[in-house]
């Protein structure tokens, strides 16, 4: 029985067959490639558990190679290994910077090639255990959520009927308590409802139903949906998407709700009279798109932990709202299946900018793009008096 399946990708075939020799003696199962462009068919056929791969190769490169790994959400976790003749530091980074995860120099010893072989396997094991104890409790906080969801609705429900007077008078004392249990319920059930979806997308059990769609009509749903919202803090939203953009493959029910999530997130932490403003622009083979705000702005230290599940950053919403603490996190999950990013700025004091990227060709992963331009095209809603 194999002990795991590597792939050699190798322009020498001399290398190719040396490694592929030595490795197949201890046991591996090997597969062999000429260059990246071949590697990558048969990673992705084939999700091997390590990848040793020269650096310079014709065409595709080992750095491009890795890359497009990397960058592919079933490959990511494939142990990296880069084989080069060149030395110098900057080589090394470079590598290290495509994402590789071990570095040898030719010419290299056969020994300390299956030492890292075997370190490597060692590391994709801890790594499929963890994925496993990951599962179970995804699983878990699943079925938690679920569970939890019933009662708190029909405590949502009683809260109601006692809020419309359907079940006889009360004191302003009862109204003031049956009204804080109503907002309690509402914010356990977006946490219920937020932890349900960060289950299902982190185990797999979202699948998108993409189609061609335009931006424009993604974005002006999402507008006139939140114009109520909005103008509870006499919010201004200013509408910034040209109508020359291309259609994007996207999932319209699950991106509506990561723009949604981008706009609350705005509205929370904007004073009143702030303006929102949702822009777009095409940048390479990507549509980019900004929800920017005017509102108390992120601390620098904070903007590497935004997306992360239950983070609290030391700003605080202008009416002492309440969060989930999973929104911008689900923006980041459901952008990343679309084979996008999604990334922020911001200046303490000046507002925030949340940008996420979505391709214009159908593909299965995604590739970093630079930052986009605004175009213009002004829509003022009113606010409520």
């Amino acid at each position: 029985m194999a002990q795991g399946k590597i792939l050699v990708v190798d322009d020498q075939e001399s290398i190719r067959k040396l490694v592929s020799m030595h490795l197949r003696k201890r046991g591996y199962d090997v597969l062999g490639a000429h260059d990246g462009r071949e590697g990558l068919k048969k990673a992705l056929k084939h999700h091997p558990d390590i990848i040793i791969s020269d650096l310079m190769m014709p065409g595709m490169d080992g750095i491009e190679f890795c890359k497009r790994i990397k960058a592919d959400k079933d490959m990511r976790e494939v142990f990296f290994i880069m084989l080069t003749a060149k030395g110098k530091i900057e080589d090394k980074v470079e590598g290290f910077g495509s994402g590789a995860d071990d570095y040898m120099v030719k010419p290299f010893n056969h020994h300390e090639l299956l030492a890292r072989v075997e370190s490597a396997m060692r590391i994709c094991s801890l790594q499929g255990e963890l994925r496993e104890l990951n599962n179970l409790k995804d699983e878990f906080l699943g079925m938690v959520a679920h569970d939890l969801r019933n009662p708190l609705t029909v405590i949502k429900g009683w809260c109601d009927l006692f809020a419309e007077d359907l079940l006889g008078d009360l004191t302003s004392e009862q109204v003031e308590a049956i009204d804080g249990i109503s907002q309690q319920s509402i914010l356990m059930l977006d946490l219920v409802n937020d932890l349900l979806d960060v289950t299902k997308i982190e185990s797999g059990k979202v699948e998108l139903s993409l189609s061609q769609y335009k931006i424009q009509d993604l974005v002006a749903g999402q507008l006139r949906a939140q114009t109520l919202v909005a103008s509870k803090k006499h919010i201004t939203l200013v509408d910034r998407v040209p109508d020359n953009l291309p259609p994007v493959w996207l999932d319209p029910d699950r991106m509506a709700q990561a723009l949604n999530n981008l706009l609350s997130n705005a509205f929370k932490f904007s004073p009143e009279h702030a303006t929102v403003t949702i822009s777009a622009a095409r940048n390479g083979n990507f549509v980019e798109v900004s929800v920017s705000d005017t509102g108390v702005g992120i601390p620098p230290e904070d903007l590497d932990r935004l997306f992360q599940k239950f983070v609290q950053v030391g700003s605080r919403p202008t009416r002492g709202e309440k969060g989930t603490g999973l929104g911008l996190a689900i923006v980041k999950k459901i952008v990343e299946l679309h084979g996008g990013r999604v990334w922020a700025t911001s200046k303490v004091g000046e507002g925030s900018t949340f940008t996420f990227s979505l391709p214009v060709e159908k593909r299965s992963s995604a590739e970093p793009e630079p930052s986009a331009k605004e175009t213009s095209l002004e829509v003022t809603i009113p606010s409520e008096n």
